[in-house]
């Protein structure tokens, strides 16, 4: 699968209904797009900033998986 279509699942379970599938969203980002090199938080910060804006996630758990798990990520770079 492409890290394309990778990328689009993972955004595509952000926008799920459940925590779950927002959880599982954030671990495809963290455990395989990320060390992959196909996040470009240049690219992709707006498309992160927006899950925020929209109110996709809002709860203080998926919030704090979100931050911990994929944001983390753009201060390291």
């Amino acid at each position: 699968m492409s890290p394309e279509t990778q990328i689009a699942i993972a955004f595509a379970l952000l926008y799920a209904d459940h925590g779950e599938d927002k959880l599982a969203g954030i671990l495809l980002l963290q455990e395989q797009l990320i060390p992959q090199g196909a996040i470009r938080h240049t690219t992709h910060l707006p498309e992160f900033a927006q899950v925020f804006q929209d109110g996709t996630i809002h709860d203080w758990s998926t919030t704090d998986w979100f931050c911990m798990r994929v944001l983390k990520h753009n201060g390291e770079k």
